[in-house]
């Protein structure tokens, strides 16, 4: 998720991302009004379908 107390999902990502460079993002939000993230992470706002969150991990993964 974007939004959590302490650090949001950004912040995540670029932790994660020192342990391992390259691994796929995706982030979600209910939030109108995000930053921009990058190429190099995925978003989708919420509320979305079970199809679409599909889709997105789906298109995360290699193959």
């Amino acid at each position: 998720d974007f939004a959590m107390p302490g650090m949001n999902g950004v912040d995540v990502v670029r932790s994660v991302r020192q342990l391992r460079p390259g691994i796929p993002a995706l982030i979600v939000t209910g939030y109108a009004d995000t930053p921009d993230l990058g190429e190099a992470v995925r978003l989708l706002r919420k509320p979305f379908s079970p199809h679409q969150i599909a889709d997105q991990l789906a298109a995360m993964l290699p193959g």
